[in-house]
């Protein structure tokens, strides 16, 4: 399953800026950055998520959106 790293890797591969730019304009280490897009750590903070969100020039809820797209298409979402 893709979670937010995915989402986050992708917006920054978009906006075609390094790990190391994203860590300048977010405030967030570089380290931190790759565990996140790396998928070995996938729970954030909300105030993580926003600090990515202003430097990826974007609402918080297009990130989310992005996860939220990745599961419908992958089949995988639960439906209640």
């Amino acid at each position: 399953m893709k979670g937010i790293g995915h989402a986050i890797r992708s917006r920054r591969q978009h906006l075609n800026i390094s790990q190391e730019e994203l860590a300048e304009l977010s405030g967030i280490q570089k380290s931190d950055i790759s565990t996140i897009e790396n998928g070995r750590r996938e729970n954030i903070t909300l105030k993580t998520l926003e600090a990515f969100s202003v430097a990826l020039q974007c609402r918080p809820s297009e990130l989310l959106e992005m996860i939220s797209s990745d599961l419908q298409t992958s089949g995988t979402e639960e439906t209640p």
